[in-house]
């Protein structure tokens, strides 16, 4: 056995001569070494027979969802509606027609051109998972090594998630249309919310949350009073403060409407503030679904 330093310690490092963003560099380089050692496990038949399967389910799904669409589309043009789609991708034209129309025909046409953006995202996405994605040209002998991204995982997740909540909102709206029972009951807004929530706080974009995160606990709490998001009181962090166990999401929630306010028209906030304001209030969001809501403030929600 090699012997100790004298008195067992080994020798400090001086921290003053560590550059510290040099070192995330070189985590950087450690996650790419680590990830080719899980893409290289991955060489392996159950794991082919996996990849197998997912691969076709895709294909399944890519080759049906064209018959799909058309089918509905068959049936509202007998009720009378027109569902031609008249340019895709969106020229300037087609930007510019946008609106929030209150035509059920419409909003189910506007329904088709977001999903046919979001299959656009999803091909792209699940190309890494086809062949690896990952590549590094190494130039002494000038040959390409590959290997597979751990991070495309969930990337498709959120895109498969994405594009079927959108397909579940046009899905009520085709059932008003051609008057069918509703066989589908769409996911509350506030889980979509939730999910483009963790999206942004695991990629770090903290900068992006604080809109998500007001629609979330706004969108919860008109659903859990059974009311619509528009009918919640205007002084909503004010009502939160009267309740003892809700004052800290009160405070937190007043803050994000004055970082709310200040997007686009002044500087946002730094980070110092913004990313403890961010991850507070998911924490107090988390805390808030996780429980049934007090009798006092449905009152006060309802009042």
């Amino acid at each position: 056995m090699a012997e100790q330093p004298q008195g067992g310690k080994p020798p400090e490092k001086k921290l003053d001569n560590i550059p510290f963003i040099q070192m995330l560099y070189s985590l950087e380089r450690s996650t790419d070494d680590l990830e080719k050692m899980w893409s290289e496990s991955l060489d392996k038949e159950g794991v082919k027979k996996a990849h197998a399967e997912l691969l076709t389910l895709w294909e399944s799904f890519r080759q049906n969802f064209p018959v799909w669409t058309e089918e509905r589309s068959s049936k509202l043009k007998e009720l009378g509606f027109d569902t031609l789609i008249k340019r895709f991708p969106l020229d300037d034209e087609g930007f510019k027609a946008l609106g929030q129309t209150s035509a059920l025909i419409d909003r189910y046409n506007q329904f088709t051109v977001a999903s046919l953006y979001q299959m656009q995202n999803l091909l792209h996405a699940l190309t890494a998972i086809k062949a690896p994605s990952r590549k590094k040209i190494l130039l002494q002998s000038g040959t390409t090594e590959s290997w597979w991204e751990a991070g495309a995982f969930s990337l498709i997740r959120a895109s498969v998630r994405s594009l079927a909540f959108t397909l579940e909102q046009q899905t009520v709206i085709y059932e008003e249309l051609t008057k069918e029972p509703h066989k589908h009951n769409v996911r509350p807004v506030w889980m979509q919310y939730m999910d483009t929530l963790r999206i942004l706080l695991n990629n770090e974009l903290y900068e992006a949350a604080p809109t998500i995160v007001i629609g979330a606990i706004r969108f919860f709490l008109a659903e859990r009073a059974e009311i619509t998001v528009d009918k919640l009181p205007a002084d909503l962090a004010t009502k939160l403060s009267g309740i003892e166990s809700y004052e800290t999401l009160a405070h937190l929630y007043a803050q994000l409407e004055k970082v709310c306010q200040r997007i686009g028209f002044e500087a946002t906030p730094d980070r110092d503030y913004l990313v403890p304001l961010i991850i507070g209030s998911a924490l107090q969001l988390e805390k808030l679904i996780s429980q049934p809501l007090q009798p006092e403030l449905l009152e006060e929600l309802k009042a």
